[in-house]
């Protein structure tokens, strides 16, 4: 197999290996399909999996980019997956880890599709999780204040006891209310790929 000096395979190597991914499982074309998903966005979709296909990055990504533009508020995981995959081909491995940055500040738990995307994409997402995330674990010592409301810098995140998974590292208010005590109130800080224990004590 023809490789490139980075040891990833060369566009027309890529457009052979995704024919022969169209027609030995699903298409590309259904990746981007949905019950929901409007025929325009289907359409831009198809313009974007053809590119891919010719070794046309560079058009694929400006398609891309602009379905994320146009439809902002639509869940578009699949969107982003291969826009850090088309990046990566087109312009280096550099050059994805800062848009796969991007992704995962919208979609934490972003996993790449692995029928159609190379799996050291996920491992990108995997790596920077790692970097740019953490868990936090309140707890308080009574355990009669179950159920008391919890939040992090004004939004409520649930209530005690409470783990809350990929929280973005960095600082943080942290506030919990009870009926009948006083209310808690702390700054807190959140480490990347660690979890960050909070046990508290609630006066009445």
């Amino acid at each position: 197999m023809c490789m490139s000096s980075d040891s990833r395979p060369t566009s027309r190597v890529l457009a052979a290996l995704m024919i022969v991914v169209l027609l030995t499982g699903p298409s590309l074309q259904a990746f981007a399909q949905g019950q929901d998903t409007p025929q325009s966005l289907r359409d831009r979709f198809d313009m974007a999996m053809n590119h891919i296909l010719a070794g046309e990055y560079g058009q694929s990504e400006a398609i891309l980019r602009e379905i994320i533009r146009d439809y902002q508020g639509s869940n578009l995981r699949k969107a982003w997956d291969l826009l850090v995959w088309t990046v990566d081909q087109d312009r280096g491995r550099d050059e994805a880890r800062t848009v796969a940055r991007e992704a995962l500040e919208i979609y934490p738990d972003l996993t790449n599709d692995r029928i159609n995307v190379p799996q050291d994409i996920g491992a990108i997402y995997d790596e920077l999780r790692k970097e740019m995330y953490g868990a936090l674990q309140i707890e308080a010592i009574d355990k009669g204040l179950e159920e008391c409301p919890v939040w992090l810098n004004g939004e409520v995140k649930g209530t005690l006891p409470l783990y809350l998974d990929l929280v973005r590292t960095g600082e943080y208010e942290l506030r919990v209310g009870c009926d009948g005590y006083e209310e808690y109130v702390s700054q807190i800080s959140i480490a990347p790929d660690r979890d960050t224990v909070v046990t508290i004590t609630l006066e009445k």
